[in-house]
């Protein structure tokens, strides 16, 4: 009876529970890296300001959290899990250190244990790849809702001018862009367009969010124009990397209108 075996007869469930524990760990590691590889395939999709899609925030998690289960069952320190944290880089390296680990294990044991493990191994890759080409990935996220809030902000404010002029003025109709009294806050990924004497006018000059869409031109889906008793306005916005333009317009009943969707382009 060999050593490891003996110690198996004696803490029969200690032992079955960190071997649970450990394939557990393993596995999530995997997966963790699984998902950091979909977001490093799609890195020019997922890639926002301010930060990055939730595969290789989750896949980081996931992968940490793993590599502490691993830890945990051979009574290592949980700070080991902190060598997964790296994207991509980090989930390989601890994959190494637990097959550098795994040789010093009895060999006919390891020989049994390893074929599981890499079957499991193999059949995780496999649902990961599986699902990252089966599965539409979404276009439309939550940053690109976010931009298009934008474009209703901005709207909303062009109104809120537009009456105001209207009250001064008796009309809603201009000969300088200066006289509707609006410009858009910050730096915003849309241009904003109003009729000066029948001729749709920019506002701004807007800073794209992404490339490929002309927002410098009169929107293509919105007549813009204005007269004593109405408007139209409107606003033209990029907010991926397409020809498509992102195009809304507003008028004197206050109801902005989606013309042409970019997001679902």
């Amino acid at each position: 009876m060999s050593p490891n075996d003996s110690e198996q007869g004696q803490h029969p469930g200690t032992d079955d529970k960190a071997r649970k524990l450990k394939y557990w760990g393993l596995g999530l590691v995997v997966l963790g890296l699984g998902l950091q590889v979909v977001f490093a395939i799609d890195a020019p999709i997922f890639t926002v300001a301010g930060g990055v899609f939730w595969h290789l925030k989750v896949g980081i998690g996931i992968s940490g959290v793993g590599l502490a289960c691993y830890a945990k069952s051979k009574g290592r320190s949980i700070a080991w899990c902190l060598g997964a944290l790296l994207p991509l880089v980090g989930p390989l390296i601890a994959l190494k250190g637990i097959v550098d680990e795994g040789k010093r294990i009895d060999k006919g044991v390891r020989l049994r244990q390893s074929k599981r493990i890499w079957s499991a191994v193999g059949i995780v890759i496999i649902l990961v790849v599986l699902a990252a080409i089966a599965i539409p990935l979404p276009k439309l996220t939550y940053n690109e809702k976010a931009r298009q809030s934008q474009a209703k902000t901005g709207l909303d404010g062009m109104f809120t001018a537009a009456m105001a002029l209207k009250e001064k003025t008796k009309t809603f109709v201009v000969s300088d862009i200066k006289q509707l009294g609006y410009v858009p806050a910050g730096t915003p990924g849309y241009s904003y367009w109003y009729s000066v004497n029948g001729v749709p006018t920019a506002i701004n000059t807007a800073q794209p969010h992404g490339r490929g869409c002309d927002v410098t031109t009169p929107p293509t889906t919105v007549q813009v124009a204005a007269s004593a008793t109405g408007f139209t306005a409107a606003a033209k916005g990029n907010i991926d990397d397409d020809a498509t333009c992102d195009e809304w317009s507003i008028n004197d009943a206050r109801q902005p209108v989606n013309t042409l969707n970019d997001v679902n382009q």
